[in-house]
C-alpha cells in the first residue's frame, strides 16, 4: 500500500533538500518522532538546519496531508507518516507513541452528524496510560 508520503511529488509544496530530509527523516523512523528527533536525525546531512527549518517543513507536510501533526498533552507534538484518520495510545511514563486501530471508533463521526448534526471535519483521539514495558519496570 502506497501513502501520501511515497508520493510527495503529487503534493503543490516545494521539495527543497531540507523538505524531503526532513520527510526521509520521518519516513524511516519507527515511531512517531518529536521536531527535535527529526532535528537531531538531519543535522547528520544539513549540519546548520534549525529547529524552525524542521518545523516549518514539518507543517507544510501536515497541512498538505502527507503526514500527521499528532497534538499530546504535556508533551510535544509528534508527527506521524500515516496521514490517515486514525488513533494512538501515549504512555505517561515513558512518552512512547503506538498506533491503535479500532474500527467502531470510526463511528464516532457518524453518531455525531446523525444524531446532533454536526459535520466533523477532523479529530483526534489519544489514550493515555503505562505501556507494557514501563508496567514491567514498574514490578
Amino acid at each position: 500500500m502506497a501513502s501520501k508520503i511515497e508520493h510527495i511529488n503529487d503534493v503543490n509544496i516545494r521539495k527543497t533538500p531540507q523538505c524531503i530530509a526532513v520527510l526521509n527523516s520521518l519516513k524511516k523512523s519507527k515511531g512517531h518522532p518529536t521536531a527535535n528527533e527529526i532535528l537531531h536525525d538531519v543535522t547528520k546531512k544539513f549540519p546548520h538546519m534549525s529547529l524552525a527549518t524542521v518545523y516549518n517543513n514539518l507543517r507544510k507536510l501536515a497541512e498538505n496531508d502527507v503526514i500527521q501533526e499528532v497534538h499530546v498533552k504535556n508533551g510535544p507534538s509528534r508527527f506521524d507518516k500515516n496521514p490517515a484518520t486514525h488513533y494512538h495510545m501515549v504512555c505517561n511514563k515513558c512518552g512512547t507513541m503506538e498506533d491503535l486501530s479500532y474500527p467502531l471508533l470510526n463511528e464516532i463521526e457518524s453518531f455525531a452528524n446523525n444524531l446532533y448534526n454536526f459535520v466533523v471535519t477532523n479529530h483526534e483521539f489519544n489514550l493515555y496510560g503505562t505501556c507494557e514495558l514501563c508496567q514491567n519496570n514498574l514490578e
